[in-house]
């Protein structure tokens, strides 16, 4: 445990967050990312023959289920970390220490929930839910679920001592320690097939840095001066304040949990764990540039929650317009040359083990350049904390993706599911969010005289 001062007034930063500062955060939340998914991607070869198409898509799929995770900690860490942001700017030193202890106490209850989610994972006929017939991937089941639930728990348990470095602004440390966790996976991942272990242990051995390498930022708060310790006291009155914010959030983390997973839930019933393995290695081949997006947003973030609490609409203006125009141009141009040479590239790369469809890959691409400006739109939603509205957005996503994804496997053609899962993501959630947000953009007045509450 870190001692350390309580925070001061004087401790809180209030200045906005620069560009130049926000580039710079990006860029080290970028490089873990874009290394991770190189090595990771590098070693596919390798990991499918040491391990077999079956037991890869097996691997794939718990990665993929894993997200239920996300909402374990009832949607307190993201509410937490806007709260912390906007006391962080508006230098009230008592509430950001008492979201500090809440967010100390959120960790202390999902450590405890890690053993829970294993025992889930253990305990649940993953086998007969994704028709498993390779006899060694059946034994291994249980096992690989519980070790993913429990190390993916674990991570989330540990996010709010990021989440307290961001919000004061120092976004480079958190970023560069996870570079670290990275390599620490990837070079286990290697150890663990030169030596051919079991998949479980495999699988504990690449997620156990990702999830540990917060422990070593505890250091860092102290030097802030930040007293990371729970108070059940201050948490059971954060819980109350912050519950409606945070039932919001489970929802949006359930909408998309079921639009992540769903899709491969489906492929594996109707079309077996082989498919499973073509459809996620394509998703990863089509998903590095939104990889990369993904890994900047959260400290954009933090940028547009202290930009929004110091009336800067233009600076929001700017930065978004740039950033979903830039995405969405990367992302078809990369998405079109993919479906060219994507079907080759990773049949040689796999092998020959594994040869997708060229529209297969055109579809996930225009799934990809999709979701990656949606994430900038509800980034921004998040950061003003409109979440009645993405709840809404999520929730018809998730209900039009299962839908569509139903019908799309009754084609028997994989591209057309992966179409008509694109479909449901442009209907409910792109074009009703890119309205939301140029609804509140265009707002008369400045933030200070404009609440943080859904528009009516």
């Amino acid at each position: 445990m870190v001692t350390a001062i309580s925070v001061s007034a004087s401790a809180i930063i209030t200045p906005g967050l620069s560009l130049r500062v926000a580039m710079r955060g990006s860029f080290w939340s970028v490089l873990p990312s874009v290394l991770r998914l190189a090595i990771s991607f590098a070693c596919v070869p390798l990991t499918i023959t040491r391990i077999g198409a079956d037991r890869y898509g097996l691997w794939m799929l718990a990665l993929s289920v894993s997200s239920v995770i996300s909402f374990l900690d009832a949607g307190l860490t993201p509410v937490l970390l806007n709260r912390l942001t906007e006391s962080n700017a508006r230098g009230d030193a008592i509430a950001f220490r008492k979201y500090v202890h809440s967010a100390a106490t959120t960790s202390v209850c999902l450590i405890l929930l890690s053993f829970v989610a294993a025992a889930f994972g253990a305990v649940v006929n993953w086998a007969a839910i994704a028709k498993v017939t390779d006899p060694v991937a059946f034994r291994e089941c249980r096992s690989l679920f519980a070790v993913v639930f429990f190390f993916d728990t674990l991570a989330l348990a540990l996010g709010p001592v990021e989440s307290i470095l961001f919000a004061r602004l120092e976004m480079v440390r958190p970023k560069i320690y996870g570079l670290g966790a990275s390599l620490a996976s990837s070079g286990l991942l290697l150890i663990g097939l030169w030596w051919n272990v079991a998949l479980p242990i495999l699988a504990g051995l690449t997620c156990a840095p990702l999830a540990l390498y917060r422990l070593l930022l505890l250091p860092a708060l102290g030097r802030h001066r930040i007293r990371f310790r729970p108070n059940w006291h201050e948490f059971s009155c954060t819980v109350r304040e912050l519950l409606p914010s945070c039932m919001l959030f489970i929802v949006i983390q359930v909408g998309t949990v079921a639009i992540g997973c769903l899709p491969n839930l489906f492929v594996a019933r109707c079309y077996g764990l082989t498919d499973v393995a073509v459809f996620s290695l394509s998703t990863r081949l089509v998903g590095l540039p939104i990889s990369v997006v993904a890994a900047a947003l959260p400290t954009f973030w933090v940028g547009f929650t202290i930009a929004w609490q110091q009336g800067n609409k233009m600076k929001i203006r700017r930065w978004l317009t740039y950033a979903c125009g830039l995405t969405g141009l990367a992302l078809v141009t990369y998405a079109v040359v993919m479906s060219l040479v994507g079907p080759r590239f990773l049949s040689y790369w796999t092998h020959g083990r594994l040869y997708p469809d060229a529209l297969l890959i055109l579809a996930l691409g225009c799934g990809a350049t999709v979701q990656g400006i949606i994430n900038w739109l509800s980034t921004f939603l998040h950061s003003i904390s409109d979440l009645r509205f993405e709840a809404i957005c999520c929730v018809s996503a998730a209900a039009l993706t299962a839908a569509s994804s139903a019908v799309g496997a009754r084609t028997g053609n994989v591209a057309l599911f992966a179409f008509a899962v694109v479909i449901a993501l442009v209907l409910a959630s792109l074009f009703p969010m890119l309205a939301r947000v140029r609804t509140w953009l265009s707002l008369p007045g400045d933030r200070a005289s404009v609440s943080i509450q859904p528009l009516t």
